[in-house]
């Protein structure tokens, strides 16, 4: 399997997010994580939802699907408690 951002279930293939040595982030996307933080620190885990379902339902993606994908985010890393 693909690894995935911890943050937002994004493939990290050619996303990578950076680290604040300028390296790339093995965990987190470009469009979450850049220089060692994330963009959007303050994020809840609801809004991340919400923002990826926007993101999915732009793509085309059918409701079913949808559901799927964002049933996951809570299970990332970034979300785990």
């Amino acid at each position: 399997m693909e690894k995935q951002c911890q943050s937002c279930g994004m493939p990290l293939k050619e996303n990578q997010g950076s680290e604040a040595d300028g390296s790339l982030s093995n965990m987190y996307c470009n469009l979450c994580y850049k220089d060692g933080a994330f963009i959007s620190p303050d994020m809840s885990v609801q809004e991340m939802k919400q923002i990826c379902d926007e993101a999915l339902k732009e793509k085309g993606w059918i409701k079913p699907l949808r559901w799927v994908a964002l049933m996951q985010i809570p299970t990332l890393k970034r979300w785990k408690k």
